[in-house]
């Protein structure tokens, strides 16, 4: 294990989250630069956090943040899984189920659409393209100035780009930025959807990025628990009151109408992103918890907001 993904430390009455995302054999031409977990180093970590942590479940979760008592001898550690990948139903399903293992799969509600593709992928897979970031710079300035008064000179005056070191050089993060939340949409959404377009024209390879219903319902079936992470994967700070208001609602009617006796709803922010605004509508939502990309180990002896829970993403210390 690398450093025992920095464990070493941690002492009993603590509770550890971890975040997964892409876990696959390996990686093929198609999704080269994509950044993922090789299924035999999810093996590996497996076998290490049973013999050294007690892996509990989501009803064990909720009673250990709402009593904060520990219920085992050993420091506890939640799996949980974000964006609906079918590598969850394809290689991390059947060693959690062999294991008698639970994992939280957090469900982007719009993943259920037919050739639906998050702008979070579509970007991932546009940055992968260029080997050098300044070249879709240039591609992104060009389409600014062709059609909007937005241009990467009044992005960067603007200071709104939030660089961090986490998400790659300065140049990746001010893509991101752009791409992700900088720009208002329709404009946002045409230029990513014309930069998809523009280099993959081919997208068979693609199509089958997420789980589909079946999948999920079979997995639930077998002890795994879900949790909604947004409509469209956006950021929760970039919205108003209203419409924070309104995505929460929508998110639990589609988690309703999957899981019609599910009674227990946690919620995983995407890119970690909430507001002072967030915590309230949460509450009122009765949001049983809520978790960030925050980095952290829980300490049940000191204070903390269960709907903000820190957590530990394998792919930054691997």
């Amino acid at each position: 294990m690398n450093n025992d993904l920095n464990f070493k430390k941690i002492n009993k009455n603590t509770l550890s989250i971890i975040t997964y995302h892409f876990i696959r054999k390996k990686n093929d031409r198609n999704y080269k630069g994509i950044k993922y977990l090789k299924l035999d180093d999810f093996k590996k970590q497996i076998k290490y956090f049973r013999k050294k942590y007690t892996i509990i479940d989501q009803n064990t979760l909720i009673k250990v943040i709402n009593s904060k008592k520990n219920i085992s001898n050993k420091p506890l550690l939640v799996l949980t899984f974000d964006d609906g990948y079918v590598d969850h139903y394809k290689y991390v399903f059947p060693i959690l189920k062999k294991n008698k293992i639970s994992g939280i799969f957090y469900l982007p509600a719009s993943i259920l659409k037919k050739k639906f593709i998050l702008n979070v992928n579509k970007i991932q897979f546009i940055i992968t393209k260029f080997n050098k970031t300044k070249l879709l710079l240039n591609e992104i300035d060009n389409y600014l100035k062709k059609h909007s008064s937005f241009t990467l000179r009044k992005i960067l005056s603007s200071g709104k780009i939030k660089f961090n070191r986490q998400y790659g050089n300065n140049e990746t993060t001010l893509i991101k930025g752009i791409l992700q939340y900088h720009l208002p949409n329709p404009l946002r959404q045409k230029l990513v959807d014309f930069l998809f377009k523009k280099f993959f024209k081919k997208k068979d390879y693609i199509k089958n990025l997420y789980l589909n219903k079946k999948q999920i319902i079979e997995m639930k079936k077998s002890k795994m628990n879900f949790g909604i992470h947004g409509v469209n994967h956006d950021w929760f700070e970039y919205m108003s009151t209203n419409e924070q208001k309104l995505e929460i609602k929508n998110l639990i009617k589609f988690f309703k109408k999957i899981f019609p006796n599910e009674k227990k709803i946690s919620i995983c922010y995407p890119y970690g992103s909430y507001d002072s605004k967030t915590s309230q509508i949460a509450r009122k939502a009765k949001i049983d918890f809520g978790l960030t990309i925050n980095k952290g180990v829980i300490n049940l002896n000191k204070k903390f907001n269960k709907l903000f829970l820190p957590r530990i993403d394998t792919n930054y210390f691997l």
